[in-house]
């Protein structure tokens, strides 16, 4: 099973093309191969996040007195 990246709503290849395998602790065979994030890939999801949560709908004021 090749598992890939969601970014964006998008799949989406790691910048560098990296891999990592997980494998069966019995058999020692390759169960999943997964792609593998960079730092780069790893901004570019904060800034699509940054995004999203600034154009996104604001949070409801808290009422500071319930907490007294």
């Amino acid at each position: 099973m090749n598992i890939s990246m969601l970014i964006g709503g998008a799949d989406t290849a790691a910048t560098d093309n990296r891999t990592y395998e997980r494998r069966d602790p019995v058999t020692g065979d390759v169960a999943t191969t997964a792609l593998a994030a960079s730092v780069v890939d790893a901004k570019k999801l904060l800034m699509l996040q940054g995004k999203r949560i600034k154009s996104g709908p604001k949070p409801a004021p808290v009422n500071a007195a319930r907490f007294c």
